[in-house]
């Protein structure tokens, strides 16, 4: 079950790059997953985590460099073809869809809200996501 779900993440990551990048968008794909596991650790790290000890925060670096390493090793050429030609035909709730899909936004969010950032910072967050969403909207219309 985790693994279709992160199968599926990674698939939904692709059919969203796949708009705008039509050269590189399974390395892309698998660039953004890694970027965004580092991210969601650097976040526990900063939620759960008083002190700023250096060498913590280290460990964690370290940590979550590895992570996206393997992440990237892992999603290599005839894994990702098979994960899209998997994924292609299967029909999915709308539900798990827009979960998947927001799955970068929510992620970012956390770590502005883990930095402990002003009320302000993620309201600007929140009206650049609805610009870019308008724009989308209207730029496919």
């Amino acid at each position: 079950m985790i693994k279709n779900v992160y199968h599926y993440l990674y698939f939904r990551t692709y059919r969203m790059i796949l708009r705008t990048n039509k050269t590189s968008t399974e390395s892309s794909s698998a660039r953004i997953l890694s970027l965004l596991f580092f991210a969601n650790i650097m976040s526990l790290y900063f939620l759960f985590s008083n002190t700023h000890n250096s060498i913590v925060i280290y460990s964690c670096g370290i940590f979550g460099f590895t992570i996206s390493i393997l992440n990237l090793r892992y999603f290599d050429h005839k894994k990702t073809e098979s994960l899209i030609f998997d994924f292609k035909d299967i029909q999915v709730k709308v539900f798990y869809r827009y979960l998947a899909d927001s799955y970068p936004y929510l992620s970012f969010l956390i770590l502005l809200i883990s930095l402990d950032l002003s009320y302000e910072t993620i309201f600007y967050y929140f009206g650049i996501l609805i610009l870019i969403k308008l724009i989308t909207l209207f730029w496919n219309a």
